[in-house]
């Protein structure tokens, strides 16, 4: 009989901490997320298994109706842990929200860096070709001021793609180019 019990309460705990792993594995799907950190997971599952055995511990220690002080003072710290568990939780959501949105920051950045990279090269093939020789005086003085108008926006646009990559200072070239655009 006593042995039946003890294979009981082990394939009850056995069973929980599945029903725990698989419920964490819900809520990260859900979340679309992915924990990469096996020790955090493992915490979580503690502090899931340290609020569900608050409850019952609790209404244990009020059943009698004399409550020593030994049973006040448990029902006090079980409170006080379930608060802190509770608390600990939180920190945890909050602390997997921030590296969910720090994960897309990242991607974000390396996609915009990807796409500098592509414009920063056709800038620089359009520099390289660029003729020599000012424009042929039969252009008309409007035409004129539109391309010098481009050309100031062309300027200001590469100023602020190079310094907002942070490229600058990482090769002579967009240097060269920044001192010329007076970036």
């Amino acid at each position: 009989m006593e042995q039946q019990i003890r294979d009981l309460e082990t394939r009850y705990v056995g069973v929980y901490n599945d029903l725990i792993n698989e419920l964490d594995r819900i809520y990260l799907l859900r979340r679309k997320t992915a924990i990469q950190d096996e020790q955090l997971l493992a915490i979580r599952h503690q502090l899931q298994a340290s609020l569900t055995m608050t409850i019952p511990l609790s209404k244990a220690a009020s059943i009698g109706n004399e409550s020593t002080d030994l049973d006040l003072r448990l029902h006090e710290m079980l409170v006080t842990g379930r608060q802190l568990d509770e608390q600990v939780i939180a920190n945890q959501n909050q602390h997997l929200d921030q590296m969910t949105r720090l994960s897309q920051l990242r991607k974000e950045f390396f996609e915009l860096r990807s796409e500098t990279r592509c414009l920063v090269d056709v800038l620089r093939d359009r520099t390289h070709n660029m003729p020599s020789t000012p424009p042929e005086p039969t252009e008309s003085v409007q035409n004129q001021s539109d391309v010098a108008r481009q050309n100031e926006r062309m300027k200001i646009v590469l100023t602020a793609l190079i310094v907002q990559s942070g490229y600058q200072g990482t090769c002579t070239e967009i240097d060269e180019w920044l001192r010329i655009c007076g970036g």
